[in-house]
């Protein structure tokens, strides 16, 4: 993936007080907001002692952003976050089985969205829309790395994608057979 030169939304403060070496400390914080799935970003920092006397150093590290996953911020709630994602909140809550209560989450909680599916020799958009019944617009809305109009090239083999397959709204006949039903209100599950 290509490295992004800037990191959008991301803040660097000092900590108060000295550090164990007499010295300053500093803080960097960043939540990755949506679309920045599946993209790198290269965070650098110089330091230099107050007086000049050494030469400056600079460490650069690549922070990848994780598919399929979303830290939550205040307020959030697995059904918030199922409207947000268009799909419901008993197909999100089947990724986030561990939650203890995704009625009360705290900030910063990870939760899944989907699951990630390696891409398979053959695959297309339009065959994973058939075989997870996830429309094409959805697959494209939670893997933003991935361009539609890239034709035979937008996935490439072995590549990770989030898919996040209804579980509500599916009719199975014999058990292989599945069609979607009525698509229930972002967020809210039918049953």
């Amino acid at each position: 993936s290509r490295v992004m030169d800037e990191v959008p939304m991301a803040s660097f403060t000092e900590v108060p007080g000295k550090n164990i070496w007499n010295g300053t400390s500093a803080k960097f914080v960043w939540n990755p907001r949506r679309g920045q799935e599946g993209a790198t970003y290269q965070v650098c920092v110089h330091m230099q002692d107050a007086c000049l006397s050494t030469v400056g150093e600079q460490r650069c590290l690549n922070i990848t952003i994780v598919k399929c996953q979303l830290c939550l911020t205040d307020g959030q709630t697995l059904q918030s976050v199922a409207a947000e994602y268009e799909t419901d909140y008993l197909s999100l809550y089947a990724t986030n089985v561990w939650l203890s209560n995704p009625d009360a989450l705290p900030m910063g909680t990870l939760v899944n969205l989907g699951v990630l599916y390696r891409v398979q020799d053959q695959d297309s958009l339009h065959a994973l829309e058939g075989r997870f019944l996830s429309p094409v617009a959805h697959i494209l809305s939670l893997n933003p790395d991935i361009r539609d109009d890239a034709g035979a090239t937008a996935l490439l083999l072995g590549d990770r994608i989030c898919i996040a397959p209804p579980l509500c709204a599916v009719r199975c006949e014999s058990g292989t057979q599945c069609s979607t039903l009525e698509t229930p209100a972002s967020g809210i599950s039918t049953l």
